[in-house]
């Protein structure tokens, strides 16, 4: 397991008792130098973890946790972003909350978490939906030769929008969905209205449209425009 594991990824102690490895395993595996513990109950092949290595094996431990939030719309480039940047502060977003080992792991990195159980439908246990559903809201981004899940444009920014007056300002929220704008899918924004089950965020993000072409009046209705057609908020 640890020489296809790449550099970078970790496994969890719980993960490694599945695969059938004994308590006197891993403690000969550490004794020997083949595996290090960056943290506890945590191992990897060396102590090098990586934010991207971090998110894949994440995933690959069966969590729904994604890269989301502002961290997604900076990787997507629709928000402007040094290199040395885009992984200083880091949004994951989920039903699945991350390990608390994230928050002493490095302290040059701040790790943010959105609980899409308060955000969208998709994401709430109780509706007992596949999680296929916040799939389709979700993909594969490349980095350094690492593939890690990451939120879409559109569902990012709902994420940021459920984090105003929280970690984001208001004006701050209404330039992000300005450049969003630019590169989203708006039948896939109105999927994700109906998918909404925080009114705050609706009204957020009905409010931050005012003054762009999100919104068109139609016979006395507002309705969203989505480019190809009309649909109503």
């Amino acid at each position: 397991m640890w020489k296809e594991m790449p550099a970078g990824q970790f496994a969890a102690r719980d993960c490694l008792l599945g695969e059938g490895f004994g308590e006197s395993a891993i403690r000969s595996l550490l004794k020997s130098g083949d595996i290090v513990s960056p943290a506890r109950g945590v191992y990897a092949q060396d102590e090098r973890l990586t934010v991207a290595g971090i998110a894949r094996s994440l995933r690959r431990m069966g969590s729904d946790l994604v890269v989301g939030g502002e961290t997604a719309l900076r990787q997507h480039g629709v928000l402007p972003a040094k290199p040395a940047e885009l992984f200083l502060r880091i949004c994951l977003s989920g039903r699945d909350r991350p390990p608390g080992w994230l928050r002493s792991w490095d302290r040059r990195v701040r790790f943010d978490y959105v609980a899409t159980s308060r955000l969208l439908r998709f994401g709430c246990p109780k509706e007992g939906r596949p999680m296929r559903e916040a799939d389709r809201f979700a993909g594969e981004f490349g980095w350094m030769g690492v593939s890690f899940p990451i939120s879409s444009v559109e569902r990012a920014l709902f994420e940021v929008l459920g984090e105003v007056q929280q970690r984001v300002g208001f004006e701050d929220a209404r330039a992000m969905m300005r450049q969003v704008w630019q590169a989203s899918s708006r039948p896939r924004f109105r999927r994700l209205l109906d998918e909404s089950v925080k009114e705050k965020v609706n009204r957020l993000f009905l409010w931050a449209a005012e003054e762009t072409d999100y919104l068109v009046a139609v016979d006395g209705e507002i309705s969203l425009n989505i480019g190809t057609g009309r649909e109503l908020v």
